[in-house]
């Protein structure tokens, strides 16, 4: 389908200039009767996105279409909003708020052997061990990528086999790492359930044009999208 409509947006900021401006841009989208796919620049964005709301127009004749998409790509072909734009209500006004850090969960049996959970910068956040071992033992965590001696190490950790006093116990660290989270098991330890908790830094700083696309709205539908962002 034809990329048609239109889109307006302006620009307010509010805020100590000392402590940086919170700026709003309201971008205002109406697609034409002849298709209902949106596709526009709204100029250039400057700035740390925290937050943006979708408000879809309630009007008879100019309400979109319930599940109705939205994508903000910025100039390298990312789309800023991460799919949080997909399926947005047609009843109701809602909003994305874009997080710091991003955490993920790996879980991990000492007997599978050494792993690298991650390559790269992040926080290893907590760990958690769910289950006793059948052998009792420590494994090591390393800022490293391949564990090896004289790497960097985070912590390492006892894990009991007694199943009668054994409770799940969570140790929460938030240490950074630099190089890469590697979990290394000792000849001891075997098996045991090992959840371990790591994030990384969610960069939401963008220099440069963002397109807007709006799409499965329907026909003559309107709307709105407020981006909150500091300079």
């Amino acid at each position: 389908m034809a990329d048609t409509g239109t889109v307006t947006y302006g620009e307010y900021c509010s805020g100590n200039p000392k402590l940086g401006h919170l700026l709003c841009r309201t971008i205002n989208w109406n697609s034409d009767p002849s298709g209902d796919c949106i596709k526009a620049n709204i100029g250039r964005l400057q700035g740390t996105v925290e937050r943006v709301n979708f408000r879809p127009s309630l009007t008879s004749g100019g309400q979109p279409t319930d599940s109705y998409d939205i994508t903000l790509i910025d100039q390298f072909g990312f789309d800023v909003l991460d799919g949080a734009g997909t399926n947005l209500s047609n009843s109701a006004s809602t909003h994305f708020h874009i997080p710091n850090r991003h955490y993920d969960f790996y879980h991990w049996d000492p007997s599978d052997g050494d792993v690298l959970v991650r390559s790269g910068r992040g926080i290893l956040h907590t760990i958690c061990v769910t289950n006793p071992a059948a052998t009792a033992g420590t494994f090591t965590v390393f800022d490293s990528l391949t564990g090896s001696s004289g790497d960097t190490v985070i912590t390492e950790i006892y894990v009991c086999s007694d199943t009668t006093y054994f409770v799940p116990s969570t140790l929460t660290l938030d240490i950074e790492f630099e190089t890469g989270l590697f979990l290394n098991a000792d000849y001891n330890i075997d098996g045991g359930d090992i959840v371990v908790t790591y994030g990384h830094d969610i960069v939401k700083q963008w220099i440069g044009p963002m397109d807007l696309t709006v799409s499965n709205a329907g026909e003559t539908s309107k709307g709105y999208i407020d981006i909150f962002f500091r300079k």
